[in-house]
């Protein structure tokens, strides 16, 4: 049985009440009303309420043949109760009305999703079943669509071996055996970093705890030891650990090692010199210390969340998230949830389904024994995050109640894994399970503001310094080409504000047409080539200029990069992304008056002060030259994307996806993606992290677009581009403006452009 409590919210929607003030109640102001899903067959209960006009309310459902939920019934007091007969979405209308006077009649669009219950599927029927075992660790390589587990204790040893279950066809297989990596134990923690193609280990115990590091490259499916740049952890097992695909970071959290822990510690995997270690000072009330931690990270909201595990006073269902998108510094808060839930837990298996916005929970160790059942804690679309009990757990057709398992989502099928584990004896099972959800994309809404500030301008550039919660606008066209820079204040978003950046030192020439990009890991934002008319006849440039970051505010300390190697040609209208993985600046395209470009070149920053340039000759079917393309850096595929631009005879929109994991290998791919946005040039696009997802908004082709497509690069069901048509407010047509998002709030912000005249307003689009 599930019991769901919303907001029919009406009044405030459909006008003509004199209730409480907007703010008195959280305010639902988009679409249809979408209900948390039912299961055909299985009993279902609701509850709608009102936050507007006066109670008591009278809710009542029109029925419509095909419409309507067979086997459901909305009671007068708004309650939705009864067993679903047929699988479908159903949409119907609930009117309700107030006891005020005058009488408040409202409507508002319901919709509830019917599907399949949730089964269990064995799986790893096939090949060379691996030793039953416990307290082992597994992950998801998605490259090779395989699960990946290394060691745990067999009852009679600790294992070392590395084996692989293939998740197409369900067969297990040994990547590597017992005398080429780390010794045996268990409770130590694996995570993929996806943008080194390796698995990453830590820790856990034999006889004692261990503190080493070790990486297993998934390529050539072969160990090394890593050794940090810094004094990590104190050696520990039974810790949490999850990667941060967004700072390329591994975290770890608690574990034991001589006592319970509750420190955080972050591997940088991106560093310059090499893996480093660094303790997080944390704000906010930590979790108490414990083990067999069950937890994992939110992606969408860059948050470690800590679900439960072993204390020194027993088990605890007491539930935190770690922000590490806080502005002022990582920041530990208690984390209320609704719904039950699995209770006190250690030992359970917890996996991020992040294109659905929720987080799976199987079994573990509770007060009463162990556990099988599955839950859900869903965020979206909620207040509150919101436990779901999707399966019993009473072992038929699916895992016996256990702890010490591993598990993993593979977000692309949906499906959950979970392998091994102890049930009173040691398994060598594998199960799979796919909860079957529709991805509901989020919502958007515009907000447009004009602060003071720079000259209305279009061919500028603008990007996110997420560290100090603003963003750089430089240089660009407002009648005359300008070199000048503005820092444009976020901290507020409801009411952004502009201040001029006044050079300390020499500054970039004028410009327009150029590209910028934030090269986090030494602060600083770098400018790319671009092209000034103010003598009537263009001059194209291609040198770089670094902006430091760190500058006092109101400053601008600019500095000329002079790098060795075969310059580029001078350009504009090229696209440049920041391949942080590999350290460099990768630039595709152009125009220079005579060329329309189809290069490719990188810039290697590992070395500051030495750094060279150097052309690189990708394989595949390569796109056509092109100019005002628009491009983002993925950083779990570790690929640039491209979409359209002009070739001097038509607008393009086509997209490209260039393969930079393995440098000197890299290699393109033209992406066929249904209904595909209208050709453009000089639009704008941004890759939205938590799904992951592109987002392309405005261009120009015979005149400009107001159009926003999305294309979602991951999750279940087909990944086709769709327009979204934003919930509140407008952006006019935009060409040439300048944009970035945000990845602490996923909202894009964009400044001027060229739409029938130049303006400086800030257009902000909120990610709902």
């Amino acid at each position: 049985m599930r019991r769901h409590t919303l907001a029919l919210l009406l009044g405030l929607l459909f006008g003509g009440v004199s209730g409480p003030p907007a703010d008195a109640a959280p305010v639902l102001d988009i679409g249809p009303l979408v209900l948390p899903p039912a299961t055909l067959g299985e009993p279902y209960d609701a509850q709608l309420t009102a936050s507007a006009g006066e109670a008591p309310y009278r809710f009542r459902a029109r029925k419509r043949r095909r419409q309507w939920v067979r086997g459901l019934k909305v009671a007068r007091d708004g309650r939705i109760s009864g067993t679903p007969k047929k699988l479908g979405t159903f949409t119907f209308l609930v009117r309700m009305k107030d006891s005020g006077k005058p009488r408040t009649r409202s409507v508002r669009t319901v919709q509830i999703e019917v599907r399949e219950a949730t089964a269990w599927q064995s799986t790893g029927t096939s090949g060379t079943t691996p030793a039953a075992r416990w307290g082992h660790a597994a992950a998801i390589d998605s490259t090779r669509n395989r699960l990946i587990a290394f060691g745990g204790g067999s009852g009679v040893n600790w294992l070392s071996d590395v084996v692989a279950l293939d998740l197409a066809t369900g067969a297990w297989s040994e990547l590597a055996g017992t005398a080429s990596g780390p010794i045996g134990r268990w409770g130590h923690s694996l995570v993929i970093d996806e943008q080194g193609d390796r698995a990453i280990l830590f820790g856990g115990a034999s006889v004692a705890p261990y503190g080493d590091l070790w990486a297993f490259d998934l390529s050539t499916q072969t160990w090394s030891e890593i050794q940090a740049q810094n004094e990590g952890p104190s050696a520990r097992r039974s810790h949490l650990s999850v990667y941060d695909p967004a700072t390329r970071r591994m975290l770890v959290f608690g574990g034991f090692g001589t006592t319970q822990q509750n420190d955080v510690w972050a591997l940088d995997l991106a560093a310059a010199g090499g893996p480093t270690w660094s303790e997080l000072t944390v704000l906010g009330t930590p979790p108490s210390p414990r083990e067999f931690i069950p937890g994992t990270f939110d992606r969408n909201r860059g948050k470690l969340l800590v679900l439960g595990g072993s204390t020194a006073s027993g088990l605890t269902d007491t539930a935190f998230a770690l922000d590490l998108r806080n502005p002022a510094g990582p920041t530990w808060s208690s984390l209320t949830t609704e719904g039950g839930g699995p209770g006190a837990r250690s030992g359970a298996v917890v996996a991020a389904d992040a294109p659905r916005d929720r987080v799976l929970f199987f079994g573990g160790e509770a007060t009463t024994g162990l556990r099988g059942d599955l839950w859900a804690l869903e965020f979206s679309g909620v207040a509150t995050p919101r436990w779901t009990l999707l399966q019993t757990g009473d072992g038929a057709g699916g895992p016996s109640p256990r702890t010490s398992a591993a598990g993993a989502m593979d977000a692309d099928t949906a499906q959950l894994f979970v392998v091994f584990g102890n049930d009173g004896a040691l398994r060598d099972d594998a199960f799979s399970i796919t909860e079957e959800t529709a991805v509901v994309p989020p919502s958007y809404a515009w907000t447009t503001s004009d602060p003071l500030g720079p000259s209305a301008r279009m061919n500028h550039s603008l990007v996110m310094d997420p560290a100090r919660r603003r963003a750089i606008v430089f240089g660009g066209f407002d009648g005359t080409y300008v070199n000048d820079a503005w820092s444009l204040d976020l901290s507020d978003m409801a009411a952004p504000s502009f201040e001029a950046l006044v050079p300390s030192s020499a500054a970039p020439s004028l410009r327009f047409a150029h590209t910028a990009v934030l090269d986090a890991d030494r602060e600083r934002m770098l400018v790319v080539f671009g092209s000034d008319g103010t003598s009537g006849i263009f001059e194209y440039f291609n040198d770089i200029w670094a902006l430091d970051l760190t500058s006092p505010s109101g400053v601008a300390d600019w500095s000329l990069i002079d790098p060795s190697g075969l310059l580029p040609p001078p350009r504009d209208e090229h696209v440049s992304v920041l391949d942080r993985a590999n350290n460099r600046l990768v630039i595709f395209g152009g125009f220079d008056d005579f060329t329309v470009f189809a290069d490719v070149w990188a810039l290697d920053l590992s070395v500051p002060g030495n750094e060279v340039w150097a052309q690189m000759f990708p394989t595949g079917d390569a796109p056509a030259g092109r100019a005002g393309a628009a491009a983002v850096y993925d950083p779990i595929g570790r690929r640039m994307l491209v979409h359209g631009g002009g070739d001097g005879s038509a607008f393009l929109s086509d997209l490209w996806a260039l393969d930079l994991s393995s440098p000197g290998e890299e290699r393109w791919e033209r992406l066929e993606r249904p209904r595909a946005p209208l050709g453009r040039t000089l639009h704008i696009m941004a890759l939205d992290p938590s799904g992951p997802g592109l987002l392309l908004f405005g261009g120009q082709a015979l005149s400009a677009f107001s159009d926003i497509q999305s294309l979602p690069l991951n999750g279940s069901g087909p990944r086709a581009w769709n327009e979204i048509t934003p919930i509140t407010g407008s952006a006019r047509a935009l060409s040439s403006s300048a944009a970035d998002i945000d990845p602490e709030t996923g909202n894009v912000i964009i400044h001027g452009g060229l739409g029938p005249e130049r303006k400086s307003e800030v257009h902000i689009l909120q990610r709902r």
